[in-house]
């Protein structure tokens, strides 16, 4: 009987990032200021993963973090080549490595809890989480609710947040309290104001 071993571990080396060549079918572009972001993490924590490159230094994962080291004057980079990879199957990692992880999903509830809690320590901010100015008056701004959507994740509902100021929290709450009458309830919805908003996007609907 043969046993099943694992594979060998992955060799880490340290390669001048200048010397690593970006890849010419690479659809991922980074703006000035997430190169900073980026840089500013790798001076907060260090390198958490290397670069990806093939047999050729062309990078596979990892453009972001070689333009921020080379803009930090970093004469090494953690690198991991795969030589194994059809030029099909590098191209699509190429892109993978950018979409898969934009597919997740935030827990903003917790989300806003983290950022709150970590910008209160001196050598963390939120631009250095990736998050602007912008970002963070959102997070502060009204959760508009009528406090029946606990629980409706698993009924078979649907939770929709919307971020509103509060001059604009009053004039909705009031629009929505005062035509509740007016919209034709769901029976699978508890919800009153999910009702009236679905009413009136319907009629705004049919009016354009």
């Amino acid at each position: 009987m043969t046993s099943k071993k694992d594979p060998p571990a992955p060799k880490i080396e340290w390669r001048d990032p200048s010397a690593l060549h970006p890849h010419p079918r690479n659809t991922n572009t980074h703006s000035a200021e997430q190169i900073d972001q980026i840089a500013n993490m790798i001076d907060l924590v260090g390198w958490t993963k290397p670069i990806i490159v093939d047999e050729n230094d062309v990078i596979l994962a990892g453009h972001g973090a070689c333009m921020a080291a080379i803009q930090r004057s970093a004469d090494r980079v953690p690198v991991l080549v795969k030589k194994d990879l059809s030029e099909e199957r590098k191209r699509a990692y190429l892109i993978a490595d950018n979409k898969i992880a934009q597919n997740a999903e935030w827990d903003f509830e917790l989300l806003k809890s983290e950022l709150d809690d970590l910008i209160q320590f001196p050598e963390i901010s939120a631009d250095i989480m990736g998050f602007s100015d912008e970002d963070m008056k959102m997070f502060k701004s009204v959760e508009l609710s009528d406090g029946s959507g606990e629980g409706g994740e698993s009924n078979g509902l649907k939770t929709m947040v919307f971020h509103v100021t509060p001059d604009q929290y009053e004039v909705i709450y009031d629009v929505l309290q005062r035509n509740a009458h007016n919209a034709v309830i769901d029976p699978l919805n508890p919800s009153k104001f999910g009702n009236v908003l679905f009413w009136a996007i319907k009629k705004l609907d049919a009016e354009v």
